[in-house]
């Protein structure tokens, strides 16, 4: 579920509504009932909603959001068994990114994805949406286009875990290309790696080689689309899909690979986003478990990462993390990386503790959101730099009443701040659901009626048109 900031260098900020609040959109790649269905379509699939403040009598918010659908997509992109669409971002007023991984088998997770990334132009007014204005294939840097000779499925980078965008005030803004800012983060999990104790399922092995990197898209973005691309050395034409003059080779360059799908830390599906420093913050670290708030994961420091050892035989309390932050420059890499807490802060739950195992978890220190984006600007009441983060309703997908009442707390639209100097989060709002949110929350959610999204993204709009 895959999710992001939006930056473009522009002085006049975000879109803001008649009412007066910046323009928040909400990316659902996918929607599904019951909580065994992965091996089952989606009910729903491409849809964007724009979110609404809601107003108290003053004209203040009052702590609740709605969601008015713009779009719904569906005929473009269908999610299936082997299509899906994690991540979404707009890179400026008009145009907005999303991804799609196409599986070749639906009954297995060890498999290359094949991943695309798509750009699609909202109108001014933001009612109507024109798919597909351009694209250009996920594939790590400096390599051959996997569906042509010479290329292998070990060239696709991974699983799409979250898009963004290098803010102007960054000095890693690139000024000559528009399209030269956005940020592509990948994971391993759950495709390939050594996760045999994680997932059943994981043969037979079809093969694919995912990384946990961050890529920066490198191409030429005059009149760019599926068809056209200037001969030009300074820039990549980068592999695309359609007709056009394509390259063959990655339009992308590695920033840093943080992750070998091997004994380092990896990431579930979630959201990554930069705020206005080029710093990188980004969910949701997979089984990050610590014996103290902020401390070091003991997945790699007292065992072998994604081995037997380190789930079977770690009982124990631990606290749970799932945000990491990558302090610029990124090319830091994991030296930059720290992890964040709230300090306590939020609600706990035994919805995750597995007595079988021995585990315990504090979930106090826990938010594992569906997308992400900075304020870069500072233009709403939080301030610059505040970090909005998506959780989407019945988003643990667990049976239980426990995980019911977990989901009802931290389902919503949560609003933090990182201060700095002590790796904690400050939670500045938590905006609750109204009655318009797409599907009704699950106090005891099961395996065939509870609704939730795959695939997910969250973005501001930018002013600047392209």
């Amino acid at each position: 579920m895959v999710g992001i900031g939006t930056m473009m260098q522009d002085p006049y900020g975000w879109v803001v509504d008649s009412s007066g609040d910046p323009e928040l959109y909400v990316w659902h790649g996918a929607v599904y009932q019951g909580l065994t269905d992965a091996y089952a379509n989606p009910i729903e699939s491409a849809r964007l909603y724009k979110v609404i403040f809601n107003k108290n009598g003053q004209g203040n918010h009052d702590g609740t959001i709605g969601f008015s659908l713009v779009s719904d997509l569906t005929s473009t992109y269908t999610a299936d068994l082997k299509n899906f669409y994690p991540g979404f971002t707009f890179i400026s007023r008009d145009v907005f990114l999303c991804g799609q991984h196409y599986r070749s088998s639906e009954f297995t997770y060890a498999q290359p994805l094949w991943t695309y990334i798509w750009a699609n132009k909202l109108n001014s007014n933001g009612t109507s949406v024109t798919t597909k204005i351009w694209n250009r294939k996920l594939i790590k840097s400096g390599q051959t286009d996997p569906d042509v000779s010479g290329g292998t499925e070990n060239n696709w980078p991974g699983k799409l875990a979250g898009l963004s965008y290098v803010a102007p005030e960054s000095e890693y803004y690139d000024t000559v290309r528009k399209n030269g800012s956005v940020i592509a983060l990948t994971a391993c999990w759950p495709y390939n790696g050594p996760y045999g104790w994680a997932a059943a399922d994981v043969d037979p092995d079809l093969g694919g080689d995912p990384k946990n990197q961050i890529l920066k898209l490198d191409t030429d973005d005059e009149k760019i689309n599926n068809n056209y691309y200037e001969d030009s050395d300074s820039f990549k034409e980068g592999a695309d899909v359609g007709g056009g003059e394509s390259s063959t080779t990655s339009a992308w360059d590695l920033v840093k690979q943080i992750g070998n799908g091997s004994n380092q830390l990896d990431s579930f599906e979630g959201w990554c986003s930069l705020d206005s420093k080029g710093n990188l913050y980004y969910g949701n670290a997979l089984f990050y478990f610590a014996n103290t708030v902020g401390g070091d994961n003991i997945m790699e420091t007292d065992h072998t990462y994604g081995s037997n050892d380190s789930i079977f035989n770690s009982a124990g309390n631990y606290v749970r993390h799932s945000i990491m932050r990558i302090s610029s420059p990124l090319s830091g890499g994991i030296n930059n990386r720290t992890v964040m807490h709230f300090n306590n802060g939020l609600s706990d739950s035994n919805a995750m503790d597995n007595p079988g195992l021995g585990w315990d978890f504090n979930l106090k220190n826990f938010l594992e959101a569906d997308g992400g984006c900075f304020d870069i600007y500072g233009q709403i009441v939080h301030g610059k730099d505040s970090l909005w983060l998506m959780v989407n309703r019945n988003h643990k997908k667990i049976v239980g009443t426990n995980v019911g009442t977990y989901n009802a707390d931290r389902e919503g639209l949560w609003v933090l701040k990182d201060n700095g100097g002590d790796n904690k989060f400050d939670v500045l709002q938590h905006y609750t659901f109204d009655s318009s949110y797409p599907f009704t929350h699950d106090n005891n959610p099961d395996d065939t009626s509870t609704y939730w999204v795959g695939e997910g993204g969250m973005s501001f709009r930018p002013a600047s048109k392209r």
